[in-house]
């Protein structure tokens, strides 16, 4: 994506923004955690990306669609909810992506430094979520179905939402940081990870960069991009459209 440019994340001064994870409960943080999905990125991805910018261990148990119906077909158990993603923690059970969200946040320690900044990252996750099922259409579409629905996805739903996005994040600091405050957030990750599905999935399909009209979600996602704590993650993860 061309991110070499970007700014450095990292901070001389707690005034300045910074991308370091808080210090959270020792004892809870130790506590072992199963974090179960699909076998894709799709809504889990951000959690995945917190607790390993947290440096929080935990297993990633995926499983396939196929795999999946079986279970559905055998009335085998799928959770709490019979949905996707749930979390273990010892022997306490808790889904509902939103939930999964902002614990993972709460692990790491960033939620936001009081109840406003909590507020406002909660309401960009819960903004982002919102959208899933207008960006997930086209992957669902039949299939004579799928181009009409990629060309209005990338021409009408994807611009207006980014340029929402830049807007928000330009309110924060002049755009330069992050999109609550001056550390990073919970919403960060949720935010980071849905511009790099739309960014892979418009190269994928021949399209010019989404992010190259927004420059400061360029940015954004850049700084990202390159924190130093995702580096092995984002290299060794399997490529996913959704």
């Amino acid at each position: 994506m061309g991110c070499s440019d970007s700014k450095s994340t990292s901070v001389e001064s707690s005034n300045k923004p910074t991308s370091q994870p808080a210090q959270s409960g020792g004892a809870d943080k130790q506590r072992k955690i199963v974090l179960h999905y699909f076998n894709i990125r799709g809504r889990a991805e951000p959690i995945r990306l917190m607790l390993h910018y947290g440096g929080v261990p935990f297993e990633d148990k995926t499983i396939t669609f196929e795999k999946w119906g079986e279970m559905k077909k055998n009335n085998e158990y799928r959770g709490p909810l019979d949905q996707l993603p749930f979390v273990e923690i010892d022997d306490e059970i808790i889904c509902e992506t939103v939930a999964l969200v902002r614990l993972a946040a709460h692990k790491v320690g960033i939620c936001g430094e009081n109840d406003w900044e909590k507020a406002k990252a909660d309401s960009l996750v819960d903004s982002d979520l919102d959208m899933i099922p207008k960006f997930t259409a086209v992957f669902f579409a039949k299939e004579e179905e799928k181009e009409e629905k990629m060309k209005e996805l990338m021409t009408i739903i994807v611009p207006e939402y980014l340029g929402k996005l830049e807007k928000t994040l330009v309110a924060n600091n002049g755009g330069d940081c992050f999109f609550v405050g001056k550390k990073i957030t919970h919403a960060d990750f949720q935010i980071f990870h849905r511009l790099n599905i739309l960014s892979n999935n418009a190269k994928k399909h021949g399209k010019d960069d989404v992010l190259d009209s927004y420059p400061k979600l360029k940015g954004h996602y850049c700084r990202m991009m390159e924190l130093p704590q995702l580096q092995d993650y984002l290299k060794s993860r399997p490529e996913s459209d959704m």
